[in-house]
Parts: structure tokens; sequence; C-alpha cells
């Protein structure tokens, strides 16, 4: 029994070998397909040769055929901040795409990435301690100073003529003031009387003189002449400065000798009734570091 078919199936029946060879370009497959009332056309990526894309490659209809596709990056590279060591990176990509035939084409970069921070902080060597400042040279051996303190030693002094107006201190004159300063330079220290208070500085020489106008006016005290008092003066201070030394002076003196020129610098002495340049209050560097 023949089977006609509709008229529309025998114009595509006909359109079908021209479709096929027209879509080798693409290397696709064309199936057919009929049954008493329908007939189908099936066009699809070709699964292999002949006529379709070879194993490993994709039919990729907008690369135009079968293709085989990876990713190709591309990197740009800048130092570390000052301080730290090593590179920072950033990237880009596009897809690369090999065609079947054997020419190549590329997608479109992308945009870059972030910088990837590599660095790691490298401390800055230390910095060079400075030579320590030249040490100055200390003292000549034989300087003379003056020690600490306010010695009142004769007559030029700022406080020798010291005294409170209109009380019995206004009343001594040089006689008793002299032999108040040669009592102190009698004594083991040999040195001259430094100003204070009056009242509880009892190794001033202002509390000296004050003691010699009560005395000398009869204010409170026995009224001495000024020669008594010349030998009560002596006997006094004596008493009071029994327990000095030479060797304090020499203390006093390395004291104001380090307050002067540093600690470690010179060595120095009192200078000695005995020796030239005798004061009462100079001292004289012996020994120079």
């Amino acid at each position: 029994m023949t089977t006609s078919l509709p008229a529309a199936v025998l114009l595509l029946s006909a359109f079908v070998p021209l479709a096929h060879a027209q879509l080798q370009r693409s290397q696709a497959d064309i199936g057919f397909a009929s049954s008493d009332t329908t007939a189908s056309l099936v066009i699809a990526p070709s699964s292999g040769p002949p006529g379709g894309c070879w194993s490993g490659y994709t039919f990729i209809a907008a690369r135009g055929g079968c293709v085989r596709g990876r990713t190709e990056y591309d990197r740009q590279y800048t130092s570390c901040p000052a301080s730290y060591r090593g590179q920072q990176v950033r990237t880009r990509q596009r897809d690369v795409y090999s065609h079947q035939q054997g020419q190549t084409t590329t997608g479109a970069w992308s945009g870059w990435s972030g910088w990837q921070f590599d660095c790691t902080y490298e401390a800055p060597p230390p910095r060079p301690e400075p030579p320590p400042p030249a040490r100055p040279p200390g003292p000549a051996v034989g300087t003379t100073f003056v020690v600490a303190g306010n010695l009142i030693c004769n007559m030029s002094d700022a406080d020798y003529g010291w005294s409170i107006p209109y009380t019995p201190s206004a009343w001594v004159r040089d006689g008793l003031r002299l032999a108040t300063i040669f009592a102190y330079k009698a004594l083991p220290s040999q040195r001259c009387p430094e100003a204070g208070n009056p009242v509880s500085f009892t190794a001033s020489y202002p509390y000296w003189i004050d003691q010699l106008g009560k005395r000398l006016r009869g204010v409170g005290l026995p009224q001495e002449s000024e020669r008594e008092l010349g030998v009560w003066i002596y006997a006094a201070v004596k008493a009071a400065g029994a327990g000095e030394t030479l060797s304090m002076m020499d203390t006093w003196c390395q004291s104001a000798a380090d307050a002067r020129w540093g600690a470690g610098r010179s060595r120095a002495v009192f200078i000695r009734r005995d020796e030239a340049g005798y004061t009462g209050r100079d001292c004289r560097v012996s020994v120079s570091y």
C-alpha cells in the first residue's frame, strides 16, 4: 500500500539537503523524523566528526563554531610602601578561545582587581648612636677658686659691716669685727666666718656681731669693754668651732669643684694658712683628670 505525504513534508524534504550543506561550516548535525501526520526537523551541535566538534571542543555559536576555551591572566606589580619588604600585585583576566579550524579569538579584559598586599614590615636599621660629646678639659692644676658659701674674710666683703639699725649690733666697730674674723681663721679649719641668720645660725658672722653688740651695750648681758670683748670673742669662737678640721674644708672644696667642672674631673684642696694664696676661703686644684 502506498502512503502519500502532505505537500509541506515533501517541500521540507526537498530543503533538507540544501540546509545540511549550508550548516557544514558550523559543524552541526541535522536530523529528520516523520509519521503519517507529522514531520520534524532537528538541528543540533555535532557530537563529533565527521561533520561535528572534535573531542575537547564545544560548539558556541557566538564564537563561530567549535572552540576550546581557557582563561588568560595579566598581572601588574608595584613595590611595597616604605619600611615594607616584598611587592603588591593586581590581576585581570579574559577568555581565550582556540577554534577547531586553528584560529584564536579573545574576549575583553576584565577590570583590574584590588592590590594584593604581599608585604612584610621591615624595621629600619637602628640609627647609630652619636658619639659622645668631646669631654672638655678639666681645670688646670693650680687653678684657685672660692669655696661655696658666702665667707667674710676682710673689710671689703659685702657683709663685713652687717648690723641691724638702732640695735646693739650697730655699735660694733672694726676692731671687734676683725677680731671675729681672726678668731675664725685661728680654728683648726682655718676658714673665715660665713654670713647667715643672727638668731638661728650660731656659726655665722651676724650671730657673733649681735652677741658683741649686746655685751658692749649691756643689753640682757653684763656690759664689757671692747678690750674684754676681744678676748671673749676669741675664746667663744674657738669653743664653737673646735670640731672643725682641714679635712672638712677639703671636702667642701671638692664639692665646689665638682659643681663647677663636673664630678671626677679634678681634685681640689683648701689652701692652708702656711701656703701661698691663703685667704680663708680659697681652694686650689691639685689634680686634673
